[in-house]
């Protein structure tokens, strides 16, 4: 993952989603080092939806983009910015993972 977390959640949403997740949940009856090593090593390609890496891709992409259309309700920009170039809508769907998770650190992108 990369150094900074804006970056982290722009091109690795997944691994950054999951990773926020944890550390914002209150497991004390396991090995925290081993759960991050999971997370690390998802079985499977986010690009194959068969696969748990896939699926996890799936939902929080369906996640995101129920927020997105909350921001933005006009379908044309909506589908504009989120659907018509594929690394675009990437990009912004990482931006609505940055500012959720930022903001709970008091910080914003």
């Amino acid at each position: 993952m990369p150094a900074d977390l804006y970056t982290s959640c722009l091109t690795s949403t997944v691994k950054t989603a999951l990773h926020y997740w944890f550390h914002q949940q209150k497991i004390t009856n396991i090995k925290i080092i081993d759960c991050i090593e999971y997370l690390d090593n998802i079985p499977g390609k986010f690009s194959a939806r068969s696969t748990m890496a896939g699926e996890l891709d799936w939902v929080l992409t369906a996640v995101l983009d129920t927020l997105a259309w909350q921001i933005e309700p006009d379908y044309a920009r909506f589908k504009e910015l989120f659907r018509n170039c594929k690394p675009v809508g990437l990009l912004f769907r990482g931006h609505i993972l940055a500012d959720r998770v930022m903001r709970a650190y008091n910080v914003t992108p």
